[in-house]
């Protein structure tokens, strides 16, 4: 079992990632979400988002992988999340998670980890904040 005392608040990480079409289509099958918005290209261009978007927990994906293989890592498990969903991510951008331990509840082996999800345009597309406890 890991100890949550190992980390301290204000310790930071993150992960970039490309988004792709193969990654729209991976996550579509997955997920069963197959909305037009996400693929079919003459359908989201009559949106208000003008081109596909990705699915909204493409970055959702991106805050579990750094909780989950970074910090705090092996054994983490996401006990309740709150997102803000703030822009579109379209294919092509490249998206930066960063996460940062905001609280340690020693008692319970547990941390916030607020996150933010940033474009190459170094806009906020997502943000939140995420109960974990590790194992």
């Amino acid at each position: 079992m890991g100890d949550i005392r190992n980390f301290s608040v204000g310790d930071k990480a993150a992960i970039k990632q490309k988004v792709t079409e193969q990654i729209i289509g991976d996550y579509a099958d997955i997920s069963g979400d197959r909305n037009p918005i996400h693929m079919d290209t003459k359908y989201a261009e009559e949106t208000v988002f003008g081109e596909r978007i990705a699915h909204g927990l493409f970055c959702q994906a991106l805050v579990s992988n750094v909780i989950g293989n970074k910090l705090p890592g092996e054994g983490a498990i996401l006990l309740t999340e709150r997102i803000n969903y703030r822009k579109p991510v379209y294919i092509g951008d490249e998206i930066e998670c960063v996460c940062e331990i905001k609280e340690i509840l020693s008692e319970k082996n547990q941390c916030l980890i607020a996150f933010d999800c940033i474009n190459q345009m170094k806009e906020c597309i997502l943000d939140g904040e995420a109960l974990v406890l590790l194992l």
